[in-house]
């Protein structure tokens, strides 16, 4: 009996220890990071990451606990990492101070939960710390983590894992804002020691804010535009215990301040679509604060017009004050909107000088382009020229390539493949509102017809063939071809001499094709003695350039039977040498061999000596 309790002991044993060697397989981990330090009234945002979970195709359910004290936290916002979506967070006890997270319907039995990659979920959960708190710290605590798995089971981790947070008592608001001219003044707030000073202009804030060391600061340096401005404070300590306090409401008050427009700028060019002149001015004064532009022509120093515009560009058209041809300057004044605010701008300096244009009046085709096409052609318009006629009745001539200085355009652009759909098109070229078209363009298919043909006779060789072939005058298209076989006869030239014949060796003579080229060669035999060359039908006319040997002169080598060819001299020489060679070496051999039996006699000697 005692045997067999101790069995199921130690079975039992053996089974908790696989639960907690499954258990131990999920090592999860916690931590919290966030500030450590938050001041009364400020909301601090705090990251509860879980680490290591590690379970096989995700979890079928779990929750972790997570509590804080209400008394110093209010709940604002919580969210889950976006690769989490089947995770959720439980807001039901958030003003208890409970917080649940687990995955969405997680009552749901055997359904998994996949987790990211790694193993990790992360909350982010932010609080804001209540300004009238009086505690000096406070903690976040996790209280316990449980996964369920279908391999593991459930694996309940306890936890008591707090991140601590030091309260900073909060300043109390400054009160009592109020403007001294440009000076911004309150009152001072106890256990403060620095000002933040944050200055608005309609609502939108100045720069950063300004430090003070006191309760007061002149802001006149950071209004640099016209307009109303207010400000806020928010106080500051050094003492340990205290933190910032929350920003004031703005000063019920504002300062108006008269500014000065910025002067704009100003540039014109000669007009060429509407005649005279082209303004364009650049300004950097706030929107609406402009009611409008005052603009001087000038021609050298006097003033030829001063008209104002509410546009930043626009047309100066042709007049008695404003003559094509004549060069122009121009200064241009902002006028305020709000003589409260702002005052006009200066005058710009003055633009550079620009000829006032012509006006157009008409144009027309002086040289068309080509109007008929084939589908795939390119566009070749620098033939075209286009006649302008001005107000003034003169008449311009305008090449293709000068259309952009004249503000020509046309519909078409040089280089542009045809194709069949722009048939029964024209070209158009304008100027303005002015423009002038071609008849309607024709693209047809391209394919030729081949009306008109020609022969074209190319006669053979003696090594090519030849070939006779009808071709198409209009698209060069090849549309039959006949062969004409090679001849085969090749025309040869008079045989030369290239190797002459010798006594002993064999001549060689050659005759080329004057057509082709192709070489024809032929031995010529060795010329022995009473030989007559002058027979033979194969060297008759080619070895005329050899000369025939005298034999009247009976002591030249020629005659001599005992004559040694080349090759003979050459092999004597060579064997001569060997020989000489090998005596040399026999010589050497047996004065080496003399010389070695002396020394071993020596050695001999001296060694009965001793």
């Amino acid at each position: 009996m005692k045997k067999l309790l101790a069995a199921i002991i130690a079975i039992s044993i053996l089974v908790t220890s696989a639960v907690f060697v499954s258990a131990d397989t999920v090592p999860f981990s916690v931590d919290i990071t966030g500030p450590t330090v938050v001041p009364g009234g400020e909301t601090a945002t705090y990251t509860v990451s879980v680490n290591n979970i590690k379970v096989e195709g995700g979890v079928t359910g779990g929750t972790i606990k997570i509590t804080y004290d209400t008394s110093v936290f209010e709940l604002v916002e919580s969210k889950i990492s976006a690769s989490l979506e089947n995770w959720t967070m439980d807001f039901s006890n958030k003003g208890s101070g409970v917080l649940m997270l687990y995955p969405v319907s997680n009552e749901t039995s055997g359904t998994s939960y996949p987790v990211t990659e790694d193993g990790k979920i992360e909350y982010k959960i932010a609080f804001k710390v209540n300004a009238s708190t009086t505690k000096t710290s406070t903690k976040i605590n996790v209280d316990s983590a449980t996964f369920t798995d279908t391999s593991y089971g459930s694996v309940d981790v306890p936890y008591s894992n707090s991140f601590e947070i030091k309260i900073k008592k909060s300043l109390a608001a400054p009160t009592n804002l109020s403007w001294d001219g440009t000076t911004a003044k309150w009152d001072a707030v106890d256990n403060a020691d620095l000002y933040y000073v944050q200055l608005y202009k309609s609502e939108s804030e100045v720069g950063d804010a300004v430090e003070a060391t006191n309760t007061s600061v002149d802001l006149a340096s950071y209004m640099k535009e016209g307009g109303q401005y207010t400000f806020t404070v928010r106080a500051d300590s050094d003492k340990e215990e205290y933190g910032y306090s929350p920003e004031s409401a703005k000063c019920s008050s504002t300062y108006t301040k008269v500014g000065t427009l910025t002067a704009p700028k100003i540039t014109i060019e000669a007009d060429s679509e509407n005649g005279g002149l082209k303004y364009q001015i650049t300004d950097k004064n706030t929107a609406g604060s402009v009611s409008e532009y005052e603009i001087t022509i000038k021609e050298g120093t006097a003033i030829v017009d001063k008209f104002n515009v509410n546009t930043k560009a626009g047309n100066i058209p042709l007049s008695d004050k404003i003559v094509a041809g004549k060069s122009y300057k121009a200064s241009v004044i902002a006028k305020s909107a709000d003589s409260a605010v702002n005052s006009d701008s200066e005058a710009s300096s003055l633009s550079s000088g620009a000829k006032a244009a012509d006006k157009p009046v008409s144009v027309s085709f002086k040289t068309m382009p080509s109007l008929a096409y084939k589908d795939g052609d390119k566009l070749a318009l620098s033939k075209i020229i286009v006649d302008v006629t001005y107000q003034s009745g003169k008449v311009v001539s305008v090449k293709y390539s000068d259309f952009s200085s004249y503000g020509l355009t046309c519909n078409f652009a040089n280089g542009t493949k045809m194709q069949i759909a722009d048939t029964g098109k024209a070209f158009t070229v304008s100027l303005g509102s002015l423009s002038t078209s071609t008849p309607a363009i024709t693209v047809t298919s391209g394919v030729c017809e081949h009306t008109s043909t020609k022969t074209v006779k190319i006669e053979p060789t003696c090594g090519k063939d030849g070939y006779e072939s009808i071709v198409c005058n209009e698209c060069g298209a090849t549309l039959s071809s006949v062969t004409i076989p090679a001849t085969g006869e090749h025309v040869f030239g008079e045989w030369e001499v290239v190797v002459n014949p010798t006594s002993t060796l064999k001549g060689m003579k050659q005759r080329t094709c004057s057509v082709c080229g192709h070489i024809e060669s032929e031995e010529i035999p060795a010329v022995t003695a009473g030989d007559d060359t002058t027979n033979d039908p194969h060297t008759t006319s080619d070895v005329q350039t050899t000369k025939a040997p005298d034999t009247t002169k009976p002591d030249e080598e020629f005659n001599d039977p005992h004559e040694m060819d080349d090759i003979s001299k050459i092999f004597l020489i060579i064997t001569i040498v060997i020989l000489l060679l090998i005596i040399f070496f026999l010589f050497a051999g047996v004065y080496l061999e003399n010389k070695r039996a002396k020394q071993r006699r020596k050695r001999k000697a001296s060694i009965r000596k001793k």
